[in-house]
């Protein structure tokens, strides 16, 4: 049987911290920092292939969203709504460029 290394990809990017869901939201930027701060420690950590994130364009995020459902996102999160839709949904003005 023939065996293939395989390679783990893990994408991070410290724009992440920027998205805050609001206050006791378990999405957190302290929890992603949290992770981090264990993953970095591991001894495999190192093997990990890093991912580069990237901004997407909209017509990818069209194959899963409606453009009035990203219209309102954006709109939201630009305005400096705390919620979008609905409280578990937290936004921040950074929010959608984060995701």
């Amino acid at each position: 049987m023939l065996q293939f290394p395989m390679a783990t990809g893990f994408a991070y990017d410290p724009r992440f911290l920027e998205h805050h869901a609001g206050i006791g939201h378990p999405e957190c930027p302290e929890r992603l920092s949290a992770v981090m701060s264990h993953l970095e420690k591991l001894p495999w950590f190192s093997t990990l292939q890093p991912v580069q994130p990237y901004y997407s364009d909209e017509k990818w995020l069209r194959e899963i969203h409606s453009a009035s459902y990203l219209r309102r996102a954006r709109e939201a999160c630009n305005s400096g709504a705390p919620i979008l839709d609905t409280p578990d949904v937290g936004i921040s003005t950074q929010s959608f460029d984060t995701a």
